[in-house]
């Protein structure tokens, strides 16, 4: 296909989306990329997919990981990308647009992230002390430079009681009740991460741009040191045999008959990949409409996974070498304390060890800073999204949210800010993500498109239809967890081979449909429409509407069926089994005060999902929306015409070098064609009129 100047072309095309949508962009074409990656490259990467693994039966663990990153996590990164990319607008405004009852799903996702920011910003201000503290000879938490007094390790000992406050003399730790002090220092500390974080972000995605240019691949360089330095250590070996068996070394079979080990893999999925925050929304949301997404999501999928193992390799490779030293650490394999006790533990134990100690908390830090920094960037374009805020310079808006979160980030400051951090983030991302998650494949699954499809097939088909999946989702899970505790498989069987049954009798009462019709109509409803979007912009070379590649229908299948059926049933399957755990015991025999802060953030995330419903009484399109929504539909009116008009070309191919001024005037000359490039799907009110006459 002839083209003409197409970088020349390509450049004038986004100076005119740019301009008409009045939207910032990355200043990159690598710039979303590296963002996103510096966003899902996080915590849950560094310390949480290690310890998963090790919990989970080693090798074992990442047959259901893959199955469940493959059915639930890359459909759901990708379908986050894609809402923000098709509407240009942050989580809020694309679910209130979808429908404006589902505009809580939105506030109950920036709700979730503001809560996971502030705590993660502790964390960093964590990683900043022991940064500074690392220049100290000896380190203060080696075996030279610390008088263990109550067993465990220097690092352990130094840790909970000299640094958090968290431990007592009496060797005990304390209770909520006893808190009477608070870490000075670590909220210094925090003052300063949160003075980068804005610095990072107060122009939004133009500055932020130019950070993750330097702290993305200065963070895989470190990576990569460290992992060389790690698979260098004594006892290597072991570390890695601990890694591949896991805690307990059970058959492959048996491992796979308990229901938790594929929860954990969900949980994993979704922490690791920043879903159901918002932020991948915003970040889609700075891209062109005509950028492709697919092989980018997939990109971004694979790519975390990778890191994920390194960052297991790593962690594993420092536990080998801390049991074959006999050290009191090697004990600390996950979270937390694989971070702030076995590392510096193990560093205080090389040569060279406080340059290992800076490179470590070094690493810590830039994991944390782009993930936080991604956060307050979500939080920031929902306040730019709408009409008050579009008004407000993105600066000020900037300093305040930054402002307000140093001012939370005294709650885990304190003596038991250990515990509520750890019981904040149990509560928001096992119940808050998972219901949230819910709710997202429901409204765009289940109420996204239902008007339209309700004047094509009969009332009665849709209400058996989608009430008899929501008891398969809902009711039969509630029902297996009381009835056969961890073993679930009956029912997850039952609902699968229940679902052609709810087929095939929804179909007949339907009526004047033929079944491929309403196959076609009804089971792909909602999601049928944002994949056909995916697919027509991630196909460039596309000459025709009908005319498919072969990947195509297999892509439908797959990401529709995942997002409408398996992840509603499987995440609904995991948060109900775990609410049936927590309800009987007290989350780690916490205080029941301490429970009762994590229980009442989740019921507030369920309250803001839950009011608009009823505020809302009917559905209310946003205007936000309408020129998105107009191209949607002009997407779906596509005629051959259209695309033959888009089969022409535009100059012969030796005028190539025809200056910007002549493209220019060539495509003016052009624009009576709806689709005048073929990289470019830019629909207008106008199109969609001409379509509905003819």
């Amino acid at each position: 296909m002839n083209r003409v100047h197409p970088d020349g072309e390509e450049r004038h095309k986004e100076q005119e989306e740019v301009k008409d949508a009045g939207r910032i962009r990355w200043i990159g074409q690598h710039s979303f990329l590296l963002a996103t990656l510096g966003s899902v490259i996080n915590f849950g990467s560094f310390w949480r997919f290690p310890f998963i693994v090790y919990l989970n039966g080693g090798l074992i663990f990442f047959v259901p990981y893959f199955i469940a990153l493959f059915f639930v996590g890359i459909p759901m990164l990708l379908l986050e990308i894609t809402l923000g990319q098709k509407y240009q607008r942050g989580i809020v405004s694309v679910m209130s647009g979808i429908n404006s009852r589902a505009i809580g799903i939105g506030f109950a996702s920036i709700y979730s992230v503001w809560w996971i920011a502030v705590y993660t910003s502790t964390i960093l201000s964590w990683a900043t002390y022991y940064f500074f503290l690392s220049f100290a000879s000896p380190l203060e938490w080696s075996d030279e430079g610390y008088d263990v007094k109550c067993g465990g390790g220097s690092s352990k000992e130094y840790f909970y009681r000299n640094f958090l406050k968290y431990q007592k003399d009496t060797c005990l730790y304390k209770q909520p009740k006893e808190t009477d002090e608070v870490a000075w220092f670590i909220w210094l500390c925090s003052l300063l991460v949160w003075t980068i974080i804005y610095f990072i972000v107060f122009r939004g995605v133009r500055s932020s741009s130019y950070a993750v240019a330097g702290t993305v691949p200065l963070k895989f360089c470190l990576l990569f040191i460290l992992m060389i330095r790690f698979f260098c250590l004594d006892g290597v070996a072991e570390g890695m045999d601990i890694l591949f068996t896991g805690e307990h070394n059970t058959k492959f079979g048996e491992r796979f008959e308990k229901i938790y080990i594929w929860t954990n893999a969900l949980a994993e999925t979704f922490l690791s990949l920043n879903l159901c925050l918002g932020i991948m929304t915003a970040y889609g949301s700075y891209n062109l409409k005509t950028k492709p997404v697919i092989r980018d999501n997939m990109f971004i999928a694979f790519a975390n996974t990778a890191i994920n193992i390194i960052f297991a390799f790593c962690a594993f490779s420092v536990i080998g070498y801390l049991r074959d030293a006999g050290h009191p650490a090697r004990t600390q394999t996950g979270y937390l304390g694989l971070a702030f006790i076995a590392y510096p533990a193990a560093a205080a134990e090389m040569a060279g060890a406080n340059f290992w100690s800076l490179m470590i908390f070094l690493m810590i830090f830039l994991i944390g800073i782009d993930s936080v920094s991604s956060m307050i960037e979500a939080i920031s374009t929902v306040v730019h999204d709408n009409i008050l805020g579009e008004k407000l310079d993105r600066m000020y808006t900037t300093l305040i949210i930054c402002f307000i979160g140093f001012l939370f980030s005294l709650l885990y400051c304190s003596d038991i800010g250990f515990i509520l951090l750890d019981v904040t983030d149990y509560y928001v991302t096992i119940y808050v993500l998972s219901l949230i998650c819910i709710f997202k494949c429901a409204v765009v699954g289940w109420v996204y498109e239902v008007k339209e499809i309700s004047n094509k097939v009969s009332i009665s088909s849709l209400i058996i239809y989608t009430s008899g999946f929501w008891f398969l989702a809902i009711i039969m899970p509630i029902i297996s967890v009381n009835a056969y505790n961890s073993h679930t498989w009956t029912t997850i069987l039952i609902q699968f081979s229940l679902l052609p049954v709810l087929v095939v009798i929804s179909w007949l009462f339907s009526r004047q449909n033929t079944f491929a019709e309403w196959f076609d109509i009804v089971f792909y409803s909602g999601v049928r429409k944002v994949c056909k979007y995916m697919t027509l912009i991630s196909n460039k070379e596309k000459k025709s509407y009908n005319e498919k590649e072969w990947w195509e229908p297999i892509f439908k299948f797959w990401w529709c069926f995942s997002i409408k059926y398996v992840i509603p049933l499987a995440v609904a399957h995991g948060v109900l089994f775990q609410f049936n755990t927590d309800a009987k015991t007290r989350y780690k025999g916490y205080p029941l005060s301490v429970n009762f802060f994590g229980w009442s953030i989740l019921i507030v995330a369920l309250l803001i999902v839950i009011v608009p419903i009823f505020i809302f009484k009917k559905s209310v399109e946003n205007s936000d929306h309408k020129e998105s929504i107009f191209e949607m539909m002009a997407i779906e009116h596509f005629t051959e015409e259209v695309m033959q008009k888009r089969k022409k070309p535009q100059v012969k191919e030796e005028k190539k070098t025809v200056e910007m001024k002549s493209i220019d005037a060539n495509d003016a000359d052009q624009s009576k064609s709806p689709m005048r490039t073929n990289r470019s799907i830019v629909a207008t009110e106008s199109n969609i009129r001409l379509d509905e006459e003819d």
